[in-house]
């Protein structure tokens, strides 16, 4: 009658590792040789628990320096110096004061008009008809988007209205009005 294959590794496993009493080891050999096909597993198992417990005994090669405790106790130093933290304070405000200077001309300026003779760079023309209207607004220009803008809040302005006129209609045509 065969054992089965799992309680086998366990007692093969405490066997290895001399954890297995010595009646249930002399009983253990017994079965081992009326079964010599299990032999490689028993091999096997002892090659394993010997790795281990060689790796478990083996020395580390470098001990851990210790823990830097006054040095994490220490005032973290600035990484900009002095110098430099001026400048870049200075340079802050300038990115800032540009960024809010050329957005309010963006929202403010009137469209350039252009005077007879008079070029002007940047200007994207636009076709007459509205066909071609979809493909001339496609390139972004501060214009476009102020007209856009303004034509959102246009609509938004009038919605509340005639939503408004909407709903007294409602109530009139129910009598409720």
């Amino acid at each position: 009658m065969m054992m089965d294959r799992n309680l086998l590794e366990q007692f093969l496993t405490d066997q290895a590792l001399g954890q297995l009493p010595t009646e249930t080891t002399a009983l253990l050999d017994a079965y081992l040789a009326d079964h010599p096909e299990l032999a490689s597993l028993a091999e096997a198992i002892q090659e394993t628990a010997a790795l281990g417990e060689q790796a478990v005994k083996a020395e580390l090669p470098k001990t851990l320096p210790a823990f830097p405790k006054e040095r994490m106790l220490e005032p973290v130093r600035p990484v900009i110096r002095k110098g430099q933290s001026r400048w870049l304070s200075v340079a802050a405000s300038l990115l800032i004061g540009i960024g809010l200077g050329s957005s309010a001309l963006l929202w403010r300026s009137e469209p350039v008009q252009q005077k007879p003779g008079q070029t002007v760079f940047g200007q994207v023309e636009t076709l007459s008809d509205t066909s071609g209207l979809q493909t001339a607004r496609a390139f972004w220009s501060g214009q476009t988007y102020r007209e856009q803008y303004e034509q959102s809040r246009r609509r938004k302005q009038q919605q509340p209205k005639t939503e408004m006129k909407k709903q007294i209609e409602q109530f009139k045509k129910r009598g409720l009005l």
